[in-house]
C-alpha cells in the first residue's frame, strides 16, 4: 500500500481500531489515520480486538481477515455482536476479493486490498464514519445506549432529555449515583451536539491526586523550555469541543474555585502562567443529585455547571433493566473470550432482580463476570450468582 500526503485534521474525527497481525500494517495505519485526525488503537489478534471493542467505543474498525487465532468471518460476526453500530472495513490481501465480498454480506461495511493506494483506505473509513454519524437518529442511538444502560421508561426519559440538551449550548450536569452510566451519556451528548466535530476529553476526578487533576485541567507553564501541547491543560486543548468532568464533586476546594473563575471570566490560564486564553468549551459534569448528603461540591459551581440538569436513575429505581443488561453482559463476556454462550436460568434472573444493586451497573457486571469465570456449564444459576455476590463482598 502506497501512502499519499494528507493535511493534518484540525480536530479528532473519532476513534479507530486497526486489527492486523502484521506490525508494519498496524504502524502504517496508525501514522496514516493519526494524520487524518483519528485516535488509533491496534490489535494483533482477534481476542485482543474483541477485548478492546468491548471495553471502548470505536467509530470504525479496519479488520484483516487472516488473523492467527480467530477465523475472519467468525471475528467479524463477534465484532458486530459486541458493537453493532460500529462499521467494519475489511483490509484484504490481493486476490481475496471473493472473501471480502462474503464478508460484506456478513455485515462488513466495505473492503480494500493491501496493495491499493492509501487514499482508497482513507475514503472507505471516512464513508464508514460518515454513515455511522448519519445513523445518530433518536431511535438508533437510544437503542445503542439502551443495550448498555437500559431501555426502561425511566431511561427513555433520560435519552429524551439528552437529545434536548444536545441542541442547547449550556453546560450540562448529569446527576445521580456512581455506576449509572453518566460518563457514557456525557460522551453521547458531545456526539449529538454541534460541537461533535471538535475535540472531546473525559477526565475522572477520582483517579489522580488533587495536584495532578489541576495540572491536567489547566496545564502548567514550564519556564525551562518551550511550552507545547503536553503541558497544555484539557480546558485549553478542548477549545470549541466538550469536556466530561466525571465525579466533579471530588475536585479539591482550590480546583473548584479555579474552575468557577474560568466559568465566570470566560478565560483559562495555565498554572504559573500570566497569559489567558479564550475559553470556549462545553462542560458536561457528573455528580451527586442536588441535596445529596456529604456532597463537597460548591453550590455556585454547581449552578454554573447545571445550565441543563439531567437526573440519571439508579439501577434500584429501574429493576426492569436488570435482566436485559445481565443477558447482554453475559453474551459480550462469552463472545470476547471465544466461549460458548452461557444461559441465565430463571432462578438466577429472579435472584438478580431481587438484589439492591448499591454499586449499580459495575456491581452487576462484576458479579456476572465472577460467576462466569467459575462455572463450567452452559448455565448460570442462582447458586452460582449467590456465590459470586458473596465473593464480591469479601474482595
Amino acid at each position: 500500500m502506497t501512502k499519499s500526503p494528507s493535511a493534518p485534521a484540525a480536530a479528532p474525527r473519532g476513534r479507530l481500531l486497526v486489527v492486523d497481525d502484521e506490525p508494519t500494517i498496524c504502524d502504517f495505519a496508525r501514522e496514516l489515520f493519526q494524520t487524518e485526525g483519528f485516535i488509533v488503537e491496534t490489535a494483533s489478534t482477534g481476542i485482543d480486538a474483541l477485548k478492546k471493542a468491548e471495553a471502548s467505543r470505536f467509530d470504525a474498525v479496519i479488520l484483516d481477515l487472516g488473523l492467527p487465532d480467530i477465523q475472519g468471518f467468525t471475528l467479524l460476526k463477534k465484532l458486530n455482536r459486541v458493537s453493532p453500530a460500529t462499521p467494519v472495513v475489511i483490509l484484504t490481501a490481493l486476490g481475496d476479493v471473493s472473501m471480502a465480498v462474503r464478508a460484506m454480506k456478513d455485515g462488513a461495511f466495505d473492503f480494500v486490498t493491501k496493495q491499493t493506494n492509501a487514499k482508497d483506505l482513507i475514503r472507505a473509513v471516512r464513508r464508514a464514519v460518515a454513515e455511522r454519524d448519519q445513523n445518530h437518529s433518536s431511535g438508533e442511538w437510544c437503542e445503542r445506549l439502551g443495550v448498555k444502560l437500559g431501555t426502561s421508561d425511566a431511561m427513555q426519559r433520560v435519552y429524551e432529555a439528552l437529545q434536548r440538551a444536545a441542541v442547547s449550548r449550556s453546560n450540562v450536569f448529569l446527576a445521580g449515583e456512581v455506576g449509572t452510566g453518566r460518563s457514557i451519556l456525557g460522551e453521547q451528548l458531545h456526539r449529538l451536539s454541534e460541537r461533535s466535530d471538535g475535540p472531546f476529553f473525559s477526565l475522572s476526578c477520582a483517579e489522580s491526586s488533587a495536584e495532578d487533576i489541576e495540572r491536567k485541567l489547566f496545564g502548567q507553564v514550564d519556564f525551562t523550555r518551550t511550552r507545547d501541547n503536553e503541558r497544555m491543560g484539557i480546558l485549553e486543548m478542548a477549545q470549541e469541543g466538550s469536556v466530561v468532568l466525571d465525579r466533579v464533586e471530588l475536585l479539591s476546594a482550590q480546583t473548584q474555585s479555579a474552575l468557577l473563575e474560568v466559568l465566570q471570566q470566560g478565560e483559562v490560564r495555565p498554572i504559573g502562567g500570566t497569559v489567558s486564553s479564550r475559553f470556549d468549551v462545553r462542560l458536561i459534569a457528573t455528580g451527586p443529585s442536588e441535596g445529596a448528603r456529604y456532597s463537597t461540591l460548591r453550590d455556585d459551581l454547581r449552578f454554573r455547571l447545571a445550565g441543563v440538569a439531567i437526573e440519571v436513575p439508579s439501577l434500584r429505581e429501574r429493576p426492569e433493566d436488570i435482566e436485559p443488561l445481565a443477558r447482554w453482559m453475559v453474551e459480550n463476556w462469552c463472545a470476547a473470550r471465544g466461549r460458548p454462550l452461557c444461559r441465565l436460568t430463571s432462578e438466577g434472573v429472579r435472584l438478580l432482580k431481587g438484589k439492591k444493586w448499591q454499586g449499580n451497573i459495575p456491581e452487576l457486571r462484576k458479579v456476572l463476570e465472577t460467576a462466569l469465570a467459575s462455572v463450567n456449564s452452559k448455565e448460570i444459576g442462582a447458586g452460582d450468582l449467590a456465590a459470586a455476590i458473596d465473593a464480591s463482598r469479601s474482595s
